[in-house]
């Protein structure tokens, strides 16, 4: 019965991206991000929308007073915090590609 109840309770992260992937995504699309800012930076926006609707979406199941507290207990506590780095670091870097255009030859 106990390692029943232990299996249910470790199916919330399976379905929730972890940490790494957090920092994997971050960097993917802060890349594309500062690489299309680069180009035009209207260019980057759809990767700003990307960032916004993937933070929003993590943030409600974080927030949500069912799942919320399962994250909390199998990801730790530091999981928004991560989350919140992570998305920051990407609109830092799509940030700094926009403001930085090449200079045309």
């Amino acid at each position: 019965m106990r390692l029943l109840l232990a299996l249910v309770l470790l199916e919330v992260m399976d379905k929730e991206p972890g940490i790494v992937g957090f920092y994997v995504g971050a960097a993917v699309l802060g890349c594309a991000g500062f690489l299309l800012g680069r180009r035009r930076w209207w260019y980057a926006l759809p990767i700003l929308a990307l960032l916004a609707v993937s933070f929003m979406g993590t943030w409600a199941e974080w927030t949500d007073p069912y799942v919320g507290p399962a994250i909390a207990s199998e990801a730790g506590t530091w999981y928004p915090y991560h989350l919140i780095a992570s998305t920051v670091i990407a609109v830092v870097l799509t940030g700094v590609g926009m403001l930085s255009r090449r200079r045309a030859a």
